[in-house]
């Protein structure tokens, strides 16, 4: 154990001595880094801050139909990008759609600025930017990774990132939460804004120094992967349970947040559950779990599942501090293995392809579609029942149910792949 933390410094060392990464890869890293910063330290504040906007017409429901509007906008707008990206990936270089993706997260956080108060009434063009900047930007920095780095020097560079952006996921949100708070009002928001849109304007310039060329990428195979996802069994079985984790995944990471929020009209409290909800999912990504999942990934499937369909059993005695955090603990936990049980179900049928190595981009793509209209059904269903706080916990206990579902897709697309095995 010694001797590992002995070669983790010695790279550290390196890395800041400017010997271990190139130059191309400190400005990627810097460019990523930068985004990540940036959404962490303000994105879920958007939510909060489109509802105390519309929440000056007195009703909790429309504050938080406003914010579910958003959402739905966000996630349709990535829907609808993650296909466009599929499509053009190939033929533009992923420098463009990076930097695309970071002016596109610039521009919201200007309108945001000059709009303040009057933003509700343009959250539809709010939310498209969010989900095309998502889009761009996250597609596509999977793939420029692939560019700016070696196969020899990928693992390290993966390392630092992976430590940069868990570390930016926790202590953000917790620093904005207080100081909003701190200086109270829209003019805790608009300082939350100001620091994320610098920082955004630093990324871009950080990006558009970036020279790397993206290596042959061929045609675009976006249509022959979408029609594998539908005509193969397997492949179509986990589209299902992506999309079904999405149903009750687009909903909580927004909708838990706000409610602790209604409860005090604090982004302290906002704050410190996102500092613990991405603190344990940091946690658990760095267990050595992936080995242990891949070899029983059925078994903690259902785990997962189960967990699910009892969690939202936690919200049955109402909304408040106790109930919330339970429950979105309960789901970071969760979430942060199930994710990887999906993943790889997903991959492990999509490589079932020809020449599915060639395909990356779309496959990625393709699995950003399916999650993404799992989510938009999510968000839409939940307008619809915001208004009674009854519905609504029992809309929160369907989607959990829901999940078991996805357990069943699970097995059944195990069983078509070890069929065709044999």
């Amino acid at each position: 154990m010694s001797a590992y933390f002995k070669r983790i410094k010695t790279k550290i060392a390196t890395f800041f001595a400017g010997g271990f990464l190139m130059r191309e890869q400190k400005l990627f890293l810097s460019t990523v880094s930068l985004f990540f910063v940036a959404s962490a330290f303000s994105g879920i504040f958007i939510n909060t801050f489109i509802y105390l906007c519309a929440y000056a017409s007195g009703e909790v429901a429309s504050g938080l139909i406003a914010v579910a509007y958003y959402n739905l906008c966000m996630y349709g707008a990535m829907a609808f990008f993650s296909v466009v990206t599929g499509i053009i990936g190939k033929a533009v270089s992923s420098r463009t759609l990076i930097f695309t993706g970071l002016i596109l997260h610039t521009l919201l956080y200007i309108l945001l600025l000059s709009m303040k108060s009057s933003c509700v009434n343009y959250i539809w063009l709010l939310g498209i930017l969010s989900g095309m900047g998502n889009a761009f930007f996250n597609l596509n920095y999977s793939s420029g990774v692939m560019y700016v780095t070696s196969s020899e020097g990928r693992g390290y560079y993966l390392f630092i990132q992976g430590i940069i952006n868990s570390a930016s996921a926790v202590l953000s949100p917790l620093i904005s939460g207080v100081l909003a708070s701190l200086i109270g009002g829209i003019n805790g928001f608009v300082a939350l804004f100001v620091i994320s849109l610098i920082v955004l304007i630093i990324a871009v310039i950080s990006c558009f120094s970036l020279t790397y060329q993206d290596g042959k990428k061929g045609a675009t195979q976006f249509g022959n992967v979408f029609v594998f996802s539908v005509k193969n069994k397997s492949m179509r079985m986990c589209a299902v349970c992506d999309a079904v984790n999405g149903i009750r995944d687009g909903v909580s990471m927004f909708l838990i947040p706000l409610l602790i929020f209604t409860l005090e009209m604090s982004n302290v409290g906002v704050g410190i559950y996102m500092f613990i909800y991405a603190l344990v999912q940091m946690l658990l990504s760095y267990l050595p779990q992936s080995h242990i999942i891949h070899k029983k990934r059925m078994g903690f499937a259902f785990l997962a599942c189960v967990l699910y369909a009892l969690s939202g059993f936690i919200l049955i005695r109402g909304f408040n501090m106790l109930t919330l955090f339970s429950y979105g603990i309960l789901s970071a936990l969760i979430q942060g293995f199930f994710v990887t049980v999906l993943f790889s179900a997903f991959y492990d049928a999509a490589y079932k392809m020809p020449h599915a190595s060639r395909k990356n981009l779309e496959i990625l793509s393709v699995r950003e579609f399916y999650i993404n209209i799992g989510r938009i059904i999510g968000v839409f269903t939940i307008m619809f029942v915001l208004k009674e706080t009854t519905w609504l916990i029992y809309t929160m206990i369907i989607f959990g149910i829901l999940q078991m579902l996805s357990w069943v897709m699970l097995v059944l697309s195990s069983r078509q792949l070890a069929d065709k095995e044999i």
